[in-house]
């Protein structure tokens, strides 16, 4: 999850108003983009996620079409496409660069973050309802569906993109997808360790950069009502310490304010709730907890 510049040799041009092609893979790419035209960055970045769109309702009707259907061949365009759309997005989500990303909030209108939200809400409502392989094995193979997640976790690191979240039911979406996956057991680490990403770095705007900060509670209370809460604790009872993810090390601190939330912990964190029950499967040794206790009797106070 570092920066730009190098990572991939292969450039993503992209013509500018004023006909200069500029390779956004690239900071100095990125940021003649952003600021050669206001109006045709939000134009030319809410048309990929058209784009995205259009081709996410295809596969959705496509998985409805019968075996004898043979349009591998558009799949595959399909596919293609998806990539380059979702490469565009993380050509902003993935620079680590400051005045980028000032630059990138200061650009990006928030009705375009928002197109971009829905568009990742539809990818994730399909993978938990028609992939197959997601449901059966708890993984993801196709590249632009494990990029979904990874950009979700880069775009997450920006403000604008997380307060937005909370207006829409992404967080209630993303735990239903991860309970999707290999009936509640858990699922490929490159799942868990982004969705650990992504709720850390939730937390971490929420309580110190939103332009009015939420306290601990309250940021708590949202993440456990979507459900998002207990797979993040699910997942953290197995990998403790991912330090290399954006906002890995804010885990610390995100688990030790969560201890003083004492009237969240009295309601949620009994046996017979989801995050009370993976708190008592981790502490029993069951790693992950996977819905042993959802039918639990017991009323006691685990927090």
């Amino acid at each position: 999850m570092n920066g730009m510049n190098n990572v991939n040799p292969h450039p993503h041009m992209v013509t500018l108003p004023n006909g200069r092609s500029v390779n956004i893979r690239t900071n100095e790419g990125i940021r003649l983009f952003l600021e050669e035209d206001t109006k045709f960055a939000n134009r030319y970045f809410c048309s990929m996620v058209n784009k995205s769109t259009k081709i996410l309702l295809r596969k959705k009707e496509q998985q409805k079409a019968t075996a004898h259907d043979d349009s591998s061949l558009n799949r595959e365009d399909d596919e293609m496409k998806l990539r380059l759309a979702n490469d565009f997005f993380a050509c902003f989500a993935l620079s680590r660069d400051e005045g980028i990303t000032d630059l990138f909030r200061q650009t990006m209108s928030h009705s375009s973050i928002h197109r971009w939200l829905n568009n990742s809400i539809l990818a994730l409502k399909l993978f938990t309802t028609n992939n197959q392989d997601w449901i059966e094995t708890g993984r993801l193979e196709e590249h632009s569906n494990l990029g979904l997640l990874l950009l979700c976790h880069a775009m997450f690191s920006h403000v604008v993109p997380v307060a937005l979240a909370f207006e829409t039911d992404f967080f209630q979406v993303l735990a239903n997808f991860s309970r999707a996956g290999k009936n509640g057991a858990l699922p490929d680490p490159f799942i868990c360790e982004n969705i650990i990403g992504i709720v850390c770095l939730t937390y971490l705007l929420a309580t110190g950069n939103f332009d009015k900060t939420w306290t601990p509670q309250k940021t708590f209370k949202k993440l456990e009502a979507s459900g998002v809460l207990a797979e993040f604790l699910r997942y953290i009872s197995v990998y403790p310490s991912p330090q290399h993810l954006m906002g890995g090390r804010g885990i610390g601190k995100m688990l030790g304010e969560l201890e003083t939330c004492h009237v969240l912990l009295g309601k949620k964190f009994r046996a017979g709730q989801p995050c009370g029950d993976i708190v008592l499967a981790a502490l029993q040794g069951r790693s992950g907890g996977g819905g042993a206790q959802q039918n639990a009797t017991k009323t006691e106070n685990i927090g």
